[in-house]
């Protein structure tokens, strides 16, 4: 029995029918299968007596009568094939696979030596699992504890099943088996990193890989937790202990534990800034924080007096305490409607209303004005001006000034002129009062001007015993200067007397004339006429009248009805006067004028008096000729000298 194997070797195998045989003895052969060879239907019959062998294919045993020589009876086996087929499951986590075929994997012979191994893929790991199964026997052969398999292959078909995990972490672990702890810091970092990831391989009590197992963590597995810069290392604190903590499937597929340390210790110093000087406005103060603490230094801003807090600087406090600094800054702060109001002057234009003198007037209303410009330039402003400038008693308002502009003043209460004008930088307007004790329509009653913007004229008798003045002895007129289109006063233009008086003579006093202070002679239409630039005073002159007349006694001139007329020009000289015809002096120039002439002092040229009844012409004349002698006289002198 020659068994032939795949290689082309073959073995022979002797039938133990074999030896020696009588002739004609029956001999009956048949094939002897063997486990993996099959028949190949081939008989040869080889005999001495016959000159070739022959061969039979069509039965499986040969019967014959063993003839007169040797025989020789071999029948052929080959070796039986079988399908081997090798495969890789990769499985992943959502439950597919793939399977890839193994180039293994085809027919072999009975008894061929098969050795099969795993092919490791990116992204899985061995499972640790090898399944055989084969045609012939009842069940499927695990192996969880090799990661090759080596047989020679039986008498029926194998398949070899290799399996394999998803290993995302590339440990070779399967990541069905593991699961994945976490270590975070707060304020630190663990093993240099603010956090780390460790995997762990559950295992069961036998410590195999498995997906309802555990593992219970070590010192070794817990990464070196360091404190960050600021915090303090003897705070560190676990929130969970990790050190011998179970960790399972039945937990989060991460487990975190986070470690914590606390801020350290620090210290700030805050300091108080003149921002205008960039100088100190006290000591500088130190306060304690801890690492990390946010500052607001607005919060530490204090009052002080003459000063407007403007803006601070923010602090998060480093684990450096001498740069740890926080600076409050402030501006001058003084001004305001009712003095400092906590916006920095620099940001306000200020407008002051005063008085010169608080003795002589007050200024009452809005005495400040603010205007804020704090997010924009100061821009030129018109004042409001809504005050009023009080004069005290016996004062009167005189003008308005800027202070420090005093040769450029405003004389209107509303100020006028001066609000006109548009100011960027702080103004001081400042009323002026002056005294009043006179006025126009009472001269002993203040009336709101200013006495040196008024002359008075005083008006009164040469003797109290010849003639009054408005019935005294003395009046007074008080007449307003002159006022120019800005409203000042024309100190130098003079102004008239309107000797709105009325003169009374007394007995036979008769009304003559004014004189000045300086002796000038005025009759009263001259003196409305004349100009003075100063206070006056006028004297009224009487003249006594003689004889016997039977007027009424006395006369009276009124400045308001007519004035008594003497003639300014001289008299002609010595003359022959006829009893009808007395000269008169001549009727004055001025148009429009009235005069009052009394009975008895009909003016002559230049006698002193006519108009009486005819009886006293002869005395007339007598008078008339000694004052003209005296006249002469007079003049003659006067001529000489």
């Amino acid at each position: 029995h020659v068994y032939r194997n795949a290689d082309g070797t073959e073995e022979v195998v002797p039938d133990a029918l074999s030896g020696e045989k009588v002739y004609d003895t029956l001999i009956q052969t048949g094939k002897k299968d063997r486990e993996g060879y099959a028949f190949a239907n081939q008989i040869t019959y080889e005999a001495n007596d016959q000159e070739e062998m022959v061969t039979f294919t069509d039965q499986d045993g040969l019967t014959f009568r063993m003839p007169t020589g040797n025989v020789k009876v071999t029948y052929y086996y080959d070796i039986e094939s079988y399908q081997l087929d090798v495969e890789h499951v990769y499985r992943n986590a959502d439950g597919t696979e793939e399977v890839v075929p193994d180039a293994l994997s085809g027919e072999k012979a009975y008894n061929t030596l098969i050795q099969t191994e795993k092919r490791d893929q990116e992204g899985y790991a061995f499972a640790n699992l090898i399944t055989y199964e084969v045609d012939d026997q009842e069940k499927t052969v695990t192996y969880t504890d090799q990661d090759a398999l080596m047989f020679r292959m039986p008498t029926g078909n194998v398949k070899v099943t290799y399996y394999y995990d998803t290993d995302e972490n590339g440990d070779d672990v399967p990541d069905k088996y593991q699961t994945t702890v976490v270590f975070a810091a707060v304020n630190g970092t663990v093993d240099g990193a603010t956090q780390v990831e460790k995997v762990v391989t559950l295992t069961d009590s036998d410590g195999n890989w498995s997906e309802t197992g555990s593992y219970t963590l070590t010192e070794e597995d817990i990464p070196k937790a360091v404190a960050a810069t600021g915090y303090a290392q003897s705070t560190k604190e676990w929130d969970v202990n990790p050190v011998g903590a179970v960790i399972d499937t039945d937990k989060d597929t991460k487990v975190t534990f986070v470690v914590t340390f606390s801020p350290a210790d620090q210290t700030y110093i805050v300091q108080y800034i003149d921002e205008d000087t960039n100088e100190g406005l006290k000591e500088q103060d130190t306060f304690g924080a801890k690492f990390g603490d946010y500052i607001n230094g607005a919060d530490h801003a204090i009052a002080f007096e003459g000063y407007a807090f403007t803006h601070a600087t923010e602090l998060w406090v480093t684990d450096d305490n001498q740069t740890n600094y926080v600076f409050v800054y402030y501006s001058k702060d003084e001004k305001g409607e009712d003095g400092p109001d906590d916006i920095p002057d620099k940001y306000q234009l200020v407008f002051t209303y005063q008085s010169a003198d608080p003795n002589t007037g007050e200024v009452t209303g809005k005495t400040v004005e603010v205007y804020n410009f704090i997010d924009t330039p100061i821009e030129p402003t018109y004042p409001a001006a809504n005050v009023t400038a009080a004069p005290a008693a016996n004062y009167a308002f005189d003008y308005w000034v800027v202070e420090g502009k005093e040769d450029d003043p405003d004389y209107t209460r509303d100020m006028t002129f001066l609000k006109q004008t548009a100011y960027d930088t702080d103004t001081t307007f400042v009323a002026y009062f002056d005294t009043d004790e006179i006025g126009k329509e009472d001269p002993e009653k203040p009336d709101g001007v200013p006495d040196k913007y008024q002359i008075k004229f005083t008006y009164e008798t040469e003797d109290s015993t010849h003639g009054t003045i408005d019935g005294a002895s003395a009046a007074v007129e008080v007449v307003d200067r002159p006022r120019n289109s800005d409203g000042s006063y024309d100190m130098e233009k003079g102004v008239s007397p309107s000797v709105n008086v009325t003169v009374d003579a007394l007995g036979r006093y008769r009304f003559e004339n004014w004189t000045d202070e300086a002796g000038n002679t005025y009759s009263t239409s001259q003196l409305q006429a004349a100009t003075f630039t100063a206070d006056a005073t006028f004297t009224a002159h009487f003249r006594y009248v003689s004889g016997n007349g039977n007027g009424s006694g006395g006369g009276s001139s009124s400045g308001s009805g007519g004035n008594p007329y003497n003639p300014d020009a001289p008299g002609p000289g010595t003359v022959m006067i006829d009893d009808d015809n007395v000269p008169l002096a001549p009727l004055p120039q001025q148009e429009g004028e009235s005069f009052v002439i009394d009975e008895d002092s009909v003016p002559l040229a230049p006698l002193p008096k006519t108009g009486q009844q005819s009886s006293r012409i002869p005395v007339t004349m007598l008078l008339t000729g000694i004052f003209l002698a005296l006249a002469s006289l007079t003049r003659r002198r006067e001529e000489e000298s």
